[in-house]
């Protein structure tokens, strides 16, 4: 089974596209046709209680959240201690989300290199989430020379249980793919930046048909895979999703949203076999 969704969903420039131009709520309408969505402001600060609550109450009941969790965790470090207290304060926060709460996203950038100082403070990470977190932690590894690293990063920490997430930026070789998978397409800021969302397109038909026969194939050896793109990959998230989806489906798999998708053009709405 495929389960696909957006990183985000505050995007202004999707009204008038995939939201109502008048739309009060975008988490409301964006659940409305998809059934996952990877949380990204969890990265930058802890939500209030409210607002989880309100995540919580403007979704299905089926409906799944990702949430990266904080860079004071991966970016803002030196990776020697861990402040548990706030650790535990952020999952306490994300409570509210109950059953809905079924991964959490370790981010690590680039400047994390393989060394036996980042091996413990990973180690010592994961232990301490598990302490108060009992789903999927999928851990991002995105400096290249982890994939010397094979020993630590296949072995190690999946005999941990932990996934290791495939991106577009960087995919493990592995003999046996985890399950679940967890894979995200992010782009790259540098080539598409914020102010060029909604104005500028890259054409990436070809990356994501070959990701589509990929995921074909995870799904047949029966693992559950969760896909997540982002705005930077091409410019819309919500094309690649409909067209990754539309392509896996004709391949026989099952895919989890998208359902219901009116997009709005000049000429009116349009629903999504009209784009295929």
């Amino acid at each position: 089974m495929l389960i696909i969704g957006v990183a985000g969903w505050s995007y202004d420039y999707w009204k008038g596209f995939f939201y109502p131009r008048k739309a009060k709520n975008m988490l409301q309408h964006y659940s409305k046709s998809f059934s996952f969505v990877e949380i990204n402001s969890t990265f930058y600060s802890i939500p209030s209680q409210t607002t989880v609550e309100s995540w919580f109450q403007k979704t299905p009941i089926n409906f799944i959240f990702s949430a990266k969790l904080l860079r004071a965790f991966t970016h803002d470090t030196f990776y020697q201690s861990i402040d548990s207290t706030y650790l535990e304060t952020f999952f306490i926060r994300l409570q509210p989300l109950k059953e809905k709460l079924r991964v959490i996203v370790i981010q690590f950038p680039r400047s994390f290199t393989p060394s036996d100082k980042t091996k413990k403070y990973l180690n010592n990470l994961v232990e301490e989430i598990k302490s108060f977190y009992s789903g999927i932690i999928a851990i991002e590894l995105r400096n290249l020379l982890w994939l010397e690293e094979r020993n630590y990063v296949i072995h190690h920490l999946r005999d941990e249980q932990v996934t290791l997430v495939q991106s577009d930026r960087f995919a493990y070789d592995l003999d046996e793919p985890d399950n679940p998978t967890y894979i995200r397409l992010l782009g790259d800021r540098r080539i598409l930046t914020d102010e060029d969302l909604g104005k500028k397109r890259i054409n990436r038909t070809k990356e994501l048909r070959r990701w589509a026969y990929h995921i074909a194939e995870l799904l047949r050896k029966r693992i559950l895979v969760y896909l997540v793109i982002n705005n930077h990959y091409s410019g819309n998230a919500i094309d690649d999703l409909l067209f990754v989806s539309n392509f896996v489906q004709k391949m026989g798999e099952k895919v989890i949203g998208p359902k219901q998708v009116m997009l709005f053009t000049g000429k009116g709405q349009k629903s999504l076999d009209d784009f295929f």
